[in-house]
């Protein structure tokens, strides 16, 4: 248990170091927390939605949905002594982002499960076992969790087969974020199977007091959508209606 608190405490801090500079204009949440059975969905004050499935308590899966678009899948295990080679980070960008006039809502179907509409207008469906079903009416695979080195093998675990709308997809990395590794390629997707492969350096700059935490070079939505459809024309980009 000590491990695990350890590493959530590690957690925090590597997010905490590498998302200090995200911003998006929105107003101040309702501090919010759903329990379930199987889950726990919280709303914060600056309308992250997180969800937090139950799991074995060597390994768990979490996911933060921030305002602005970004998304990250969090790994958790006590696979290894070092914290930094048991935890790992799965990290996409979904857009088109538009900014709700209210909280995240957070709702039960007539199945029981929970559905989400995040700060940014995602629309995330949840399963029984409080994992992710959908996203935007798209669907999802996610594997059992396992070893940290076997997931490392299946990006994390995670993967968003297909959405409506936009998927910048960071790739996967163990301790920390994978878009830290500046020469490294992600993926930009739509909707209709169109990709365009983009080196983290057109979208980050190096940070000379700290290589693993670079800057990013747009600041907000409106950037990252021009960056997309001046940098990948063949990339459909569908305006929110």
């Amino acid at each position: 248990m000590a491990c695990g608190i350890f590493n959530k405490i590690y957690i925090f801090l590597i997010i905490s170091l590498f998302l200090g500079r995200f911003t998006f204009a929105t107003e101040k949440c309702e501090l919010k927390i759903v329990r379930d059975k199987n889950i726990v969905v919280q709303v914060s004050e600056d309308c992250t939605v997180e969800v937090n499935p139950y799991h074995m308590m060597d390994r768990s899966r979490s996911y933060t949905f921030y305002p602005d678009g970004l998304f990250l899948v969090f790994i958790d295990t006590q696979d290894y002594e070092n914290v930094s080679k048991a935890t790992g980070i799965r990290a996409f960008r979904l857009y088109p982002v538009q900014k709700l006039s209210r909280s995240p809502q957070i709702l039960k179907n007539v199945d029981g499960n929970f559905e989400i509409l995040t700060a940014s207008s995602m629309y995330i469906k949840l399963n029984h076992e409080g994992e992710i079903e959908s996203i935007n009416g798209g669907s999802v695979k996610t594997y059992e969790l396992k070893h940290i080195d076997k997931l490392s093998a299946q990006k994390g675990g995670f993967e968003i087969i297909k959405m409506n709308g936009i998927i910048v997809d960071f790739g996967w990395s163990v301790g920390g974020l994978p878009y830290s590794k500046l020469y490294e390629r992600s993926s930009i997707r739509d909707s209709i199977g169109n990709e365009c492969m983009v080196k983290n350096s057109e979208m980050f700059l190096p940070n000379l007091q700290d290589f693993n935490d670079p800057r990013e070079k747009f600041v907000n939505a409106n950037e990252w959508k021009n960056f997309i459809v001046n940098r990948c024309p063949n990339i459909h980009w569908i305006n929110p209606s």
